[in-house]
């Protein structure tokens, strides 16, 4: 399974720019196998892509959509909502390449629009990683459905990360998505554990 992903650069992309052909022409992430390395349902796979300008990154998944999505009815967008991996969601977990034995940075969005931000952090390599659920990055999320396809982008900007990347440069990254009753756990590189919180299986992104 390739670990490496190209990001490229996209002007001045915008969150609902469900159609432009920066989007067609980006590298694809493909989601098909459970965290413990087993084959997805396909009724359950998708795909990641992932752009970046210069104020923020932009993350795309194409999810299949064959079963009623798992979603609160009565979504609040004006706050994280703290337990949304218990419902349909995908994810991406980043850190610039310099920070990942520090931190690293967890994003969410669901298909309702709802969205889930943190950090997580630690002081030394010999300790657990600790999420500071009041942590804000601005970020910002949409989504559109129909029968067979959910879409969703979340847009992150640099400075909730502290800083933008270089030409060249690579971070460390992992896609996930959670889907279904019960529910799937598919990720882009496998964590071979039943969680998504593995930052040494991390996949590389390369921002070109």
């Amino acid at each position: 399974m390739n670990d490496l992903l190209q990001v490229p650069h996209s002007g001045d992309l915008q969150l609902r720019d469900w159609d432009n052909l920066a989007w067609q022409n980006a590298p694809v992430a493909i989601l098909d196998h459970l965290c413990s390395g087993e084959l997805a349902p396909p009724s359950r796979r998708c795909d990641a892509r992932l752009l970046w300008t210069n104020s923020a990154l932009l993350v795309r998944f194409d999810c299949r959509q064959d079963e009623p999505v798992v979603a609160t009815e009565k979504p609040d967008l004006s706050c994280k909502t703290l337990d949304l991996f218990n419902r349909d969601v995908v994810e991406i977990f980043i850190a610039p390449q310099d920070l990942l034995t520090r931190r690293y940075y967890e994003f969410e969005a669901a298909p309702n629009g709802e969205w889930l931000d943190l950090m997580l952090h630690r002081d030394s390599e010999n300790e657990p990683y600790q999420p500071d659920w009041n942590w804000i990055s601005g970020m910002t999320t949409a989504a559109r459905s129909d029968d067979k396809n959910t879409i969703i982008v979340m847009r992150i900007p640099w400075r909730s990360i502290g800083r933008m990347p270089r030409k060249g440069e690579e971070w460390r990254a992992n896609l996930f998505r959670c889907a279904g009753a019960p529910q799937s756990y598919l990720s882009w590189q496998v964590t071979n554990a039943p969680g998504f919180h593995v930052p040494e299986r991390f996949g590389r992104l390369r921002f070109v």
